[in-house]
């Protein structure tokens, strides 16, 4: 458990986002989008996919993709939140052995 505040929101054009919330309310999504996931783990075996899958959420909620605060907006403690959160999902994931950094 790493005490993140997510939604699952749902677009007005049928796409569906996993939305991570800082505490001063800074947002970062994630598209949830199978086609993407599975033509970029396409005919891998299940620990590299979970690298693949892992290394791109982490990517784009450590930036920031469509429909997050921009970086300039966010508050120095959304930041600070946000890094932090990057490297805690990125050990959890070292700590599985699913991926090295």
């Amino acid at each position: 458990y790493m005490g993140v505040t997510g939604k699952i929101l749902n677009s007005n054009v049928g796409k569906n986002f996993l939305c991570v919330i800082a505490p001063e309310g800074g947002i970062r999504s994630y598209e949830l989008n199978d086609d993407w996931l599975e033509n970029i783990t396409a005919g891998w075996d299940k620990n590299n996919t979970r690298v693949e899958i892992t290394k791109d959420i982490i990517s784009k909620l450590s930036f920031g993709g469509l429909d997050s605060t921009p970086y300039s907006n966010l508050s120095i403690n959304d930041r600070d939140y946000f890094d932090n959160f990057s490297i805690e999902l990125a050990d959890l994931t070292v700590s599985r052995v699913y991926m090295k950094l």
